[in-house]
């Protein structure tokens, strides 16, 4: 379990931000708002060595709901605080921060007297970017920079240049393999060959061996997009020009870095 203490105030401020997403995420704005402190402040490493892992093991949620969030505070306020959830003005994350706003209102003129709803917004979303496109000359998103709908593990978003890289498929049937392996290896070692086990490797045990093998699988992990080259890799010296960074590379860089990746 990761050993980083949070001093008495942070410790405050976790436990009260933790009781505002208890409320419920209905109360989305406040939800997405402790979310991304907790996130920026890494409050959750006193007992989870990735936000994703807090987010599952302390209320069920995936990052994707988790990011849904964090970006619903945002647009909310870019549309002066009208939202009423973060399913209604999800659409709005599709639209630049400064044109929310007249999207929003789009939207409102659409759905007149009734309530304003995710439909609604959906289709004021469209209707902007068909009209965007129209009056442009569009130049081909360049698929180097552009998202690619995966986050790494503390939910920033992957330029979709190194989002294969993030499939974790390889690591997860490996350990999984090795976490087989290990119940085999403690079947036999406590039958009666487990003696000739201990004498053949030198006293360490077999167990142990595959756990270091486990370790060094897990080092090997992508954890984060590059903060210094945001997965551009290009003459990146941080990252060996990568555009990631495993779990331990990430905790080494300043927090003032990571925060403004």
């Amino acid at each position: 379990m990761p050993s980083n203490a949070l001093t008495a105030d942070q410790r405050a401020t976790f436990q009260a931000l933790e009781a505002v997403i208890a409320e419920g995420v209905a109360k989305f704005v406040a939800v997405g708002s402790a979310l991304m402190q907790i996130r920026e402040d890494r409050l959750y490493c006193e007992s989870h060595g990735t936000f994703a892992n807090y987010l599952t093991d302390r209320w069920q949620m995936t990052a994707r709901m988790a990011r849904y969030l964090i970006e619903a505070n945002q647009i909310n306020a870019d549309i002066g605080g009208e939202g009423t959830s973060e399913f209604q003005v999800r659409p709005l994350a599709r639209v630049p921060s400064e044109r929310r706003r007249d999207v929003w209102e789009r939207a409102r003129e659409g759905a007149g007297d009734a309530p304003v709803t995710a439909a609604h917004v959906t289709a004021a979303v469209e209707e902007s970017l068909s009209e965007v496109a129209a009056d442009t000359n569009s130049v081909p998103e360049d698929e180097d920079n552009a998202n690619s709908g995966v986050v790494d593990s503390d939910l920033r978003l992957v330029p979709a240049v190194i989002a294969d890289v993030f499939d974790q498929t390889l690591f997860t049937d490996a350990l999984n393999v090795l976490r087989q392996l290990t119940g085999v290896v403690n079947q036999i070692e406590g039958g009666p060959w487990g003696d000739m086990l201990i004498g053949t490797t030198e006293g360490v045990t077999l167990r142990n061996r595959i756990q270091e093998v486990r370790d060094t699988i897990k080092w090997a992990a992508p954890h984060a997009v590059c903060p210094y080259c945001e997965g551009s890799a290009e003459f990146c010296e941080p990252c060996h020009g990568k555009g990631w960074f495993n779990h331990q590379q990430w905790s080494n860089t300043p927090a003032d870095i990571r925060q403004r990746s």
